[in-house]
């Protein structure tokens, strides 16, 4: 049986849907539980890998803006990540260029990473983690509210100070991961030699009346329609914006596209705040290429406890080409996650290009994930040593280890010592490069204490244990394994202590 529509809203432009509001309230609602609980995807840009490919082409634009004189060494270069999420990425990317910048040959850079959000308290989680915690307190790490449609100044919460146009003393680089995609779009087609704007209709298959929570998201129908544009008067009252959809729209010929708006509007307002010099690294799903944009077909809204929508980056190339800036795509652009580099006020910028050649184009983010997934999915026991490597390959990428830990264990029984050698040193590594949301991580670090244990390396693996209970909090599992890690370094009171311990956990006294 069909069940009723309940109709949200009816034939919209797709800018000024409902959706945008949900998208917001979900976000505010859900605060880091978007991530831990609701789904939001996040992997792929917030791992190690990514992280240490971002970092060098960064790396790079800083060599060409010294080479030509282009920063005042006096004052700080300021990278805003919009939409930092968890913070899992700040981390990891602040991880690999401090290391850069120290080990290279520029002078002293002072650099200002300010992670932004819409969430007060996706601020707060920031500001309280332990592992950023050190980052703040050098001054490297800041954080501030960001919308992605304000225009008012942005105030770092730390520095208590105001970015604006008036402190932006040196360049601006902006890291946009998964941002694009989740904010306002329109829709368009081009057809007959005509452009038709596109309208959305949402709807909830269900008898009961529908509450506008962002919980609804999950359960939410689309349709589209189109009608005609008056071509007696532009679109946009943005002028450069109705030279992007006219020239895009003849590229996009029959076929619906999607006009990232709300992405362009933003690039527009840190331009100006910049003074037109800045490196924009951007990744979401999304199309490059004319083929592309018609394979698409009419855009998909992903659902993921929020939502997102493919974002259309031969545009925002042409939005810099407006502007006599350089850009870098891919070779082999994948529409699951598109990495885009674009440069305003260097008219060369050979550091940088090459940088995200040998960095981002040579192995794409998306190059190593389905490296990962083919491992996973094809490989039912993979070997100790391809394993190794692939953590190895992803820059210690902790949830690699994690998606193989089963098949790492049950390697172990016949591993030579040379590979136990080479897992223990590769948990380390993999222990620098982890960064929990949750107490749920905890499990995580319990298990590389279980490998440790297993190889009798039991004074490290007494380590784990004992770190897993600083995220997860002190529980019988991890007491019983610190206590069997002392039983097996003949501690034998330590032991008695420790499963004490555990038992009134498990069964405490009930007075």
């Amino acid at each position: 049986m069909n069940l009723p529509e309940n109709i949200l809203e009816s034939n919209t432009r797709l800018s000024q849907s409902i959706l945008w509001k949900l998208q917001h309230d979900a976000y505010s609602q859900f605060g880091i539980d978007a991530w831990r609980k609701h789904g939001v995807p996040a992997y792929i840009t917030s791992n190690s890998y990514t992280a240490k490919k971002y970092a060098q082409v960064v790396l790079g634009y800083v060599r060409d803006c010294v080479a030509r004189s282009a920063i005042e060494l006096a004052h700080p270069i300021y990278l805003l990540d919009l939409g930092a999420g968890t913070g899992r990425f700040a981390y990891f990317f602040l991880q690999e260029l401090t290391q850069l910048l120290a080990a290279s040959s520029l002078p002293k850079i002072k650099l200002c990473y300010v992670m932004t959000d819409i969430v007060s308290s996706n601020i707060d989680f920031w500001q309280e983690h332990p592992y950023l915690k050190p980052y703040f307190e050098q001054g490297i790490l800041d954080c501030a509210y960001y919308h992605h449609a304000q225009h008012d100044p942005i105030h770092l919460l730390n520095r208590n100070q105001t970015l604006s146009k008036e402190s932006l003393i040196n360049p601006l680089i902006l890291v946009c991961n998964y941002f694009f995609d989740t904010i306002p779009q329109d829709l368009f087609r081009y057809k007959d030699g005509h452009l038709e704007e596109g309208r959305i209709t949402l709807f909830v298959e269900d008898e009961e009346p529908v509450t506008l929570d962002p919980t609804v998201i999950n359960r939410l129908r689309y349709r589209y329609s189109y009608q005609p544009i008056s071509s007696s008067q532009p679109y946009y009252e943005n002028n450069a914006l109705n030279v992007l959809l006219e020239s895009y729209a003849h590229m996009a010929e029959g076929c619906s596209f999607l006009f990232p708006v709300g992405a362009l509007q933003a690039l527009s307002m840190w331009m100006q705040w910049s003074q037109a010099r800045l490196l924009l690294l951007a990744g979401d799903q999304g199309v490059c290429t004319a083929a592309q944009i018609c394979q698409l077909g009419e855009p998909k809204l992903s659902l993921h406890g929020s939502f997102s929508f493919p974002v259309s980056y031969q545009l925002i190339v042409d939005f810099f080409g407006q502007h006599d800036g350089l850009t870098c795509l891919t070779s082999f652009p994948d529409s699951t996650f598109v990495v885009m580099a674009g440069v305003l006020g260097l008219t060369n910028a050979p550091e940088t290009l090459l940088a995200f050649e040998e960095h981002i184009d040579s192995f794409e983010p998306t190059d190593y994930f389905r490296f990962v997934s083919l491992t996973e999915n094809e490989w039912k026991n993979p070997p100790l040593d391809h394993i190794l490597l692939l953590i190895k390959l992803g820059n210690w990428d902790a949830s690699v280890l994690l998606t193989f830990f089963a098949a790492i264990r049950q390697a172990l029984p016949s591993a030579s010592e040379e590979q136990k050698k080479m897992l223990c040193a590769t948990i380390e590594r993999v222990w620098e490069h982890f960064y929990p949301i949750g107490p749920i991580a905890g499990d995580f670090v319990l298990n590389l204490g279980v490998l440790l244990f297993e190889m009798q390396c039991f004074i490290e693996a007494k380590t784990y244990f004992e770190r897993s209970m600083l995220i997860a909090g002190v529980n019988a599992a991890a007491l019983k394994n610190v206590a069997a890690c002392h039983q097996m370094l003949g501690q034998l009171e330590e032991a008695k202590v420790y499963r004490q311990q555990a038992a009134l956990l498990i069964a405490p006294d009930s007075h």
